[in-house]
């Protein structure tokens, strides 16, 4: 079975592999990441600020209920609120601060995305072009890059944010009892396994979704580009039936989506609450054998509960960074097409003396199976005039879109001046050819502009 380009991209961006993950990751971190370096440097420095600054919360904690309500020293009743302030200020200050930086990276990484999406594809070869619906190359255009923001610019740093304020407060609980400590982190596990399975069903799922989203976009910009015709033949409701369906199998996915990123906030409560009981009853058996003091135990309780966020955190953005791995496969499948019509290593500029060309035994097919031309013998006089005759469909756009290498002849050779074009420089080919196409396009820019389209510093004469 034959396979356009746009099959194996298709293929190329369905096919998701658990082994290709780390591969992906890689990249996406190499490509996306790294550019920004300094900058996440500086947001996971204020990162770390939060999370220690999160962590003596829950610490101050003991020293207020001890040494304020228990013991009542006069000097903690000014300190210990004092603290408090001061590292409330740090946390807000620091949470701004790394806000600001990651938004920036996130608006960035879609920019300079779309950017490099649109340089490959009008690139491109026509053939990919042409063999590839437009409504899936701005879906992943638009799409996509937002998916890739957010694996980048929420997930990637939310994860690294979450993590450390994790970390940094189960330090704490294991510095006021480590024996309860070690009885609350068995539940720890259980939340990596369902963050785990979570996001391989977010990958799925949002591969499924975006599938959907550039099938409901190309639907759409067929009929629309197509309504003189939908008119003529009344098929407006039959139409809409069919945009209908479309939308309803779409929404079918999308909300797949939501049940599975709505699954990990009560899983993780249901893990929490089992911790913060276990907490309770060891804790308050501890305590009423006098070896846990009443300060230290409300400090690692406030330490649990303040852990259980980021952990939630955590389970919601990996199924975020799963979406967005799944996003950054799709860029890479469009990005990793490489364009067959390309200049030789050794090719020279065009050199237009006279301006004859020649076709000689030319042919070209429309893939394996899709002859469209064949033995084709034709010169051209310099300074004559030709025209093609002949039905449509007979070949005669295709030979001469064979003449700026729009496409490339599957046999033979075309000569201008004696010159096979292949072996010239593009630029200083179509530089050579001026094209009027039958069909009207008009850039949205001026009068002038469009006269001028292909003529930089062209003035009014």
């Amino acid at each position: 079975m034959d396979l356009t380009a746009a099959d194996q991209v298709d293929q190329k961006a369905s096919a998701a592999p658990p082994q290709q993950s780390h591969r992906l990751m890689f990249r996406l971190l190499r490509e996306y990441v790294r550019p920004h370096a300094g900058r996440l440097l500086w947001a996971a420095l204020f990162m770390a600020v939060v999370a220690a600054t999160t962590g003596l919360n829950a610490w101050l904690l003991e020293p207020a209920i001890d040494k304020i309500f228990v013991s009542q020293e006069p000097g903690m009743l000014f300190l210990v609120p004092l603290v408090l302030v001061v590292v409330a200020c740090l946390r807000g200050g620091a949470t701004y601060l790394q806000s600001i930086l990651m938004h920036g990276v996130g608006q960035r990484i879609i920019a300079e995305t779309q950017v490099r999406i649109y340089r490959h594809l009008i690139r491109a070869d026509l053939a990919y072009l042409q063999s590839i619906h437009s409504g899936k190359l701005l879906s992943s255009f638009l799409y996509d890059a937002n998916l890739l923001r957010d694996a980048v610019g929420r997930a990637i740093t939310g994860i690294v944010k979450d993590a450390l304020t994790a970390l940094v407060l189960g330090v704490v609980m294991f510095v006021q009892d480590w024996q309860l400590a070690l009885v609350v982190v068995v539940i720890f596990p259980l939340v990596g396994v369902l963050i785990r399975k979570l996001g391989k069903r977010m990958r799925k799922v949002s591969t499924a979704t975006q599938e959907e989203t550039g099938k409901l976009a190309s639907q759409l910009s067929e009929t629309l580009d197509g309504a003189r015709l939908v008119k003529a033949y009344g098929m407006e409701d039959g139409e809409t039936e069919r945009i209908r369906a479309r939308i309803e199998q779409r929404l079918k996915e999308i909300m797949r989506g939501i049940r599975t990123r709505s699954a990990a906030t009560p899983l993780t409560e249901a893990l929490g609450g089992v911790a913060v009981a276990l907490a309770i009853f060891y804790g308050g058996w501890r305590a009423q054998t006098g070896v846990l003091s009443l300060g230290e135990f409300m400090s690692f309780l406030a330490a649990l509960l303040m852990a259980y966020q980021p952990l939630k955190g955590l389970a919601s953005l990996n199924t975020a960074l799963q979406e967005g791995l799944a996003a950054a496969q799709r860029i890479f499948a469009i990005l990793d097409v490489r364009p067959a019509i390309v200049d030789a290593l050794d090719a020279n500029a065009l050199s237009v003396t006279h301006g004859g060309v020649i076709f000689k035994d030319v042919a070209f097919s429309y893939g394996e199976n899709t002859p469209a031309l064949k033995g084709i013998e034709l010169s051209v006089k310099p300074g004559s005039t030709v025209a093609l005759v002949g039905p449509s469909g007979s070949g005669k756009t295709t030979l001469l879109n064979l003449l700026p290498r729009f496409y490339d002849p599957s046999r033979g050779r075309i000569e201008i001046d004696g010159q096979d074009i292949r072996a010239v420089t593009m630029d200083s080919l179509r530089g050579s050819v001026a094209l009027v196409s039958q069909d009207i396009t008009l850039f949205d820019d001026t009068v002038t502009a469009n006269i001028a389209y292909g003529r930089a510093g062209a003035g009014p004469d």
